[in-house]
C-alpha cells in the first residue's frame, strides 16, 4: 500500500457570490456573527499581508499537529509565498478579518496552473508531474488546516468551498488533492 495518495476531481460549478469587497484582492462570502468566511488572493494589494498571516497560522497548527523541524515548516510556508500569485485562499474568521488581528478557524488554499510549465505544489515536493495534457489549466487543493473545536464539519465546509470556487472557472480541466500518511494528523 503507498503512503501518499494523490485524488482527482472533476469541478463541478456552483453558483457563488462575495457579499463584500472589504480590501483589494479579499472578499468577505458570508458573515455572520463570530464567523465570517474570505477569500483571499495573496498576490493583490491588501490580501497579501492576511495571506501572510494565515501562513503564520498554517506553521502553528503544522508545528502543533506534525511532528516537522521549523525548516520543514519554513519550507512549506515560503513555497506557499511562492505561488502566491496563482494562489487563492478560502479562510474562516471569528470577525472581519480587515478591521484587525484575524483569528483563523481554519482554511484552504487553491493553486493554480495555467499550463504545463507551470508546477503544482505536489509536483514541485515531489517531483512527480501529473498528466495534464496541452494547455490544460489544473489546480490544487492545499494548506486544509481548521482549529475550530465547536464546529467538527469545519474542513468539509472549506473543502466545499474551494470546489464551488474552482468550479467557477470553466477552464480547469483537473482539480488535484495530495495526500499522505503524515497529513492524517492535520485532519
Amino acid at each position: 500500500m503507498a503512503s501518499n495518495m494523490l485524488l482527482s476531481v472533476t469541478p463541478v460549478p456552483f453558483a457563488a457570490r462575495a457579499e463584500q469587497i472589504v480590501g483589494k484582492g479579499i472578499d468577505i462570502i458570508r458573515a455572520q456573527a463570530g464567523d465570517v468566511l474570505s477569500i483571499i488572493r495573496p498576490s493583490i494589494g491588501d490580501a497579501k499581508n492576511l495571506a501572510d498571516d494565515y501562513y503564520k497560522y498554517v506553521a502553528d497548527v503544522y508545528s502543533e499537529r506534525l511532528n516537522l523541524s521549523a525548516e520543514e515548516i519554513e519550507g512549506f510556508i515560503q513555497s506557499s509565498r511562492q505561488m502566491g500569485d496563482r494562489t487563492t485562499l478560502i479562510v474562516r474568521t471569528k470577525a472581519n478579518p480587515t478591521t484587525g488581528p484575524p483569528e483563523f478557524k481554519g482554511g484552504i488554499g487553491v493553486v493554480t496552473a495555467e499550463n504545463g510549465e507551470e508546477l503544482l505544489p505536489l509536483e514541485k515536493a515531489t517531483g512527480f508531474r501529473v498528466p495534464r495534457g496541452e494547455g490544460n489549466k489544473a489546480v490544487e487543493v492545499v494548506r486544509l488546516v481548521a482549529s475550530d473545536e465547536k464546529n467538527p464539519n469545519l474542513m468539509k465546509e472549506l473543502i466545499e468551498e474551494a470546489m464551488s470556487t474552482i468550479g467557477k472557472d470553466p477552464s480547469i480541466t483537473k482539480a488535484y488533492v495530495y495526500s499522505s500518511r503524515i497529513h492524517e494528523r492535520l485532519y
